[in-house]
């Protein structure tokens, strides 16, 4: 049974990494497949449930015809003959009602390397546009939360069994899919007491993060999406680290809940008091502002701290050469920090000035001394 996706209300169900988990619509995804190995191996089945706040929402199961014969092993494994796919739809009818189904949702997969993986390599082959879900493993889950002599293994058949799920894998898509539902509920359940809240710390939990630095999470509570620079800052308001960000939030967060393993950004997490951001346009900008942030407070867990003598810098231009990459800044206007050569190279292919314009430029891009630093941070 496949059904119509276009005829479930799925609201504007979105599957941000901030979501908290009650509000949050997951899409459980099962397949089988010819082997183990995208792209020479093939879709033949795709199960789905989609469920948010513990209520099932849809369901989507579609056999799909390969184009070739079943191995015999697969076969056995799974009880689909050559004859039940013969006349289903291709992949290129099936996939595009399958990503309409989960569009907007978190997806969940036991093992899901392998599921997405598949999925993944479906879309490019067919030029369809990859979504780039925001993709939760219960296996991965599981290995970090169960004890394995309990669970007997961390297959989902016996996770199956030691959650009490009512319905049996079978290694079909679908049965598998709704399986793996009451798998998931169960160790969002047992997340309840490691305040673990939203989609982001559930796809990221390790038990043994200090639960003194997830509590501290709440410095980065008016955190926003956008490009910028971040800085952590002790008792006394001063800066231990300072880092840039495409997202803000998303990147903070991982601070927070055990995805960045650096012993020494746990220590920093554990000393800081207060975290303050500065948003930027885009992400050239917030090199800028890092670099020069850094030349100035010079934290004590940046461990590649910028000096000015090994910085880049963008130089006015002369009468036989346009702007100029240099590691010495020009007395008459610059444009600078930047981390690396690179950096300062196609920052001056992007700002693209002239004569007339660099010397506008430099003053608009201006920072100043440690002063200003405070006042912006």
């Amino acid at each position: 049974m496949k059904d119509d996706p276009m005829q479930l209300s799925f609201g504007d169900a979105t599957g941000t990494p901030e979501m908290a988990l009650a509000e949050t619509t997951f899409v459980v995804v099962d397949l089988e497949t010819t082997g183990m190995r995208a792209p020479d191996d093939h879709i033949i089945e795709i199960g789905a449930v989609r469920v948010r706040g513990g209520v099932e929402q849809g369901r989507f199961s579609a056999l799909i015809d390969p184009g070739v014969n079943l191995p015999a092993a697969i076969t056995r494994l799974t009880g689909i003959r050559d004859a039940d796919l013969r006349g289903k739809p291709q992949l290129g009818t099936v996939l595009p009602e399958f990503l309409r189904f989960a569009e907007g949702a978190v997806w969940v997969a036991h093992n899901a390397p392998f599921d997405i993986g598949f999925l993944k390599a479906s879309c490019a082959q067919l030029g369809l546009p990859w979504p780039a879900p925001t993709v939760v493993d219960t296996l991965t889950l599981a290995r970090r939360l169960l004890d394995r002599t309990r669970t007997g293994s961390f297959r989902l058949g016996d996770l199956a069994r030691f959650v009490g799920s009512d319905t049996k894998p079978t290694h079909r898509a679908l049965d598998d899919a709704a399986a793996t539902v009451d798998v998931l509920h169960h160790l969002i359940e047992r997340l309840g007491g490691h305040d673990v809240e939203t989609v982001g710390e559930l796809s990221t939990f390790t038990p043994d993060v200090d639960p003194r630095i997830r509590e501290k999470k709440a410095l980065i509570a008016d955190a926003p999406h956008s490009p910028g620079v971040y800085v952590f800052r002790g008792a006394g308001g001063e800066a231990l680290y300072v880092g840039t960000a495409v997202n803000l939030r998303r990147r903070l967060l991982q601070y927070f809940t055990g995805a960045d393993p650096r012993r020494r950004m746990r220590e920093m997490v554990m000393l800081a008091e207060a975290v303050d951001v500065v948003e930027c346009a885009h992400g050239m900008e917030a090199e800028v502002r890092e670099a020069r942030i850094l030349a100035a407070l010079r934290p004590p867990y940046n461990r590649r701290r910028k000096e000015p003598n090994r910085a880049w810098y963008l130089n006015p231009p002369t009468k036989r050469a346009g702007v100029r990459v240099s590691r010495i800044p020009d007395a008459q206007g610059t444009i600078g920090p930047f981390r690396t050569r690179n950096a300062a190279q196609e920052a001056r292919e992007a700002l693209d000035l002239g004569p007339e314009d660099f010397a506008d430029a430099a003053a608009e891009l201006e920072w100043g001394g440690a002063d200003r630093v405070a006042d912006l941070i």
